[in-house]
């Protein structure tokens, strides 16, 4: 299912969270789940990019990118409500779900 998303539009901040310690957290994830989609789908780690040969450079753990590249996953992060909210969802926080109506 793809989503009208536009990586341009406004950032909606996250609440509730309190450091970039958490962000970088969240960046860190966002790209792992990036790499894997792209591991998965036959895509290779190269010093150069080639979409034609499926193969990218920066398909490498998120501490050895450029601060440019990690704040472009910490900036994926802020989008997630907005994501979740288009989908007929919500993010909360907290460990558990909300109880079910009848």
């Amino acid at each position: 299912m793809a989503f009208p998303f536009v990586f341009g539009s406004p950032v909606r901040k996250i609440e509730d969270t309190p450091s970039s310690f958490h962000a970088d957290l969240l960046g860190e994830a966002e790209h792992d789940g990036w790499m894997d989609w792209h591991f998965s789908n036959g895509w290779s780690q190269a010093k150069e990019r080639s979409d034609a040969h499926q193969l990218h450079n920066r398909l490498v753990p998120y501490r050895d990118l450029a601060d440019n590249e990690k704040a472009k996953d910490r900036a994926a992060i802020h989008h997630y409500p907005d994501i979740a909210e288009r989908a007929g969802l919500k993010i909360v926080q907290g460990g558990h779900a909300p109880a079910a109506t009848a």
